[in-house]
């Protein structure tokens, strides 16, 4: 009977010790789902559009425009931007890229280089030159001001303060 009793506890206490904690695939099931979770909270709170956003597209912007302008001067050929300001797509040598939704986008560019429903473009020479015009981009008191010097076909990127 003693031994009985002994068995019967030894069984029990195995099983016991199995029931104690997780197995690793519980464990990597939880963490899956509090991953997916947190990710799905993350893209829910975003933050609107602020100065780092702003800065970001604006720099996104002026480095399209200088893969634009180098690729012209390298193969000798006239190479053009376009932005298209209703849809936030741009595209840079045939390849399209989207910006962010919530940054107001305004441009100045040549007669020529603008098109009905909100697409504008730059041309950028073999010599370096182009036709010019500025990017304005903002958010809230946020903004930045991307230029194309039409001379020399500089690009370059400033923050534009409000002091009011």
């Amino acid at each position: 009977m003693a031994k009985k009793a002994a068995k019967v506890k030894t069984r029990m206490s195995i099983r016991a010790k199995r029931q104690q904690g997780f197995s690793l695939l519980e464990t990597l099931i939880a963490l899956a789902i509090i991953a997916s979770l947190v990710s799905l909270a993350a893209v829910a709170v975003r933050p609107s559009a602020g100065p780092a956003a702003v800065r970001a597209d604006a720099n996104e912007i002026a480095a399209a425009l200088r893969r634009v302008r180098t690729h012209a001067i390298a193969t000798g050929a006239p190479a053009d931007y376009s932005l298209n300001i209703a849809t936030r797509e741009h595209e840079i040598l045939d390849k399209s890229r989207s910006l962010r939704r919530d940054i107001d986008i305004r441009a100045t560019v040549a007669e020529r280089f603008r098109e009905d429903g909100g697409v504008i473009g730059i041309r950028f020479y073999p010599n370096g030159a182009s036709s010019g015009g500025e990017i304005s981009l903002s958010a809230g008191a946020a903004q930045s001001v991307v230029r194309v010097d039409w001379m020399t076909g500089r690009v370059s990127t400033q923050e534009a303060r409000d002091d009011t």
